[in-house]
């Protein structure tokens, strides 16, 4: 869980530029400016790549915490090697 955790820290900072310290489990969709509509597009897209994963339209709309992220790539077997 850690690997995955820093993983998606670092697709955050990189992409949205939200600031580490920023970045906890209970982070939400439009809980901070960098993290709106636009921007959950691009970490959407920044999670398939960087797990090389496809996810599904309902699996976008259901990420709306760092913690449901988590929740919905270890249901669909995702791992952090």
């Amino acid at each position: 869980m850690d690997r995955m955790r820093n993983a998606l820290q670092e697709i955050f900072v990189r992409e949205i530029g939200l600031r580490p310290e920023d970045f906890t489990d209970d982070l939400m969709y439009n809980s901070v400016p960098e993290w709106d509509s636009q921007a959950h597009m691009v970490i959407i897209l920044a999670i398939e790549e960087e797990f090389n994963v496809s996810l599904e339209s309902d699996d976008a709309v259901r990420m709306t915490s760092v913690r449901k992220i988590f929740d919905i790539l270890q249901s669909r077997g995702v791992t952090v090697a």
